[in-house]
């Protein structure tokens, strides 16, 4: 098992150690790429989750307040 956090500090470390078991350093590069690729996602992710959060927020303050107008148009 490779350690994410050793991939993305010691690339090179990662690319000797894997080199010497046969793993080549394009397959070493191709992983750190998708472990890239998956944190920017993740991050892409959380922030529409926020964005879901706040809206229904709104949503729900303005049924409560009986703006129906406002909440179907945040919905």
């Amino acid at each position: 098992m490779i350690d994410s956090r050793r991939l993305r500090t010691d690339l090179d470390g990662v690319r000797a150690a894997l080199g010497r078991r046969g793993v080549s350093a394009e397959e070493v590069d191709r992983l750190a790429e998708l472990d890239r690729r998956e944190r920017t996602l993740k991050s892409r992710a959380d922030d529409l989750r926020a964005q879901v959060k706040v809206l229904s927020k709104e949503v729900g303050e303005a049924r409560r307040a009986g703006d129906v107008v406002t909440a179907e148009e945040r919905a």
